[in-house]
């Protein structure tokens, strides 16, 4: 994905975040309870949702569940992970 498309993206999650007025501690609480338990591209959803979050604790977990799963992921599915990883520093 082009970082145009990772922009839009992150836009798009962000409106809608927004729009729901999601509580950020909950989705947070969610991914973690749930990380081992997804699918790559689920998984690849709940660290964009968490880069996008940016707190503190989100971006620990985005840390962490990255590290968990990356034995389980494919050549692209690793490059897309790391591409959130990247620009969550």
């Amino acid at each position: 994905m082009s970082c145009t498309g990772l922009r839009l993206e992150r836009f798009k999650l962000n409106y809608t975040l927004e729009k729901i007025e999601a509580d950020e501690d909950l989705i947070v609480s969610y991914v973690a309870r749930n990380v081992g338990i997804e699918g790559p591209d689920d998984l690849i959803a709940s660290l964009r949702a968490l880069q996008t979050i940016g707190s503190k604790d989100a971006k620990d977990l985005l840390k962490r569940a990255a590290a968990f799963r990356h034995p389980d992921l494919n050549l692209r599915q690793r490059k897309e992970v790391e591409k959130i990883l990247n620009s969550a520093k």
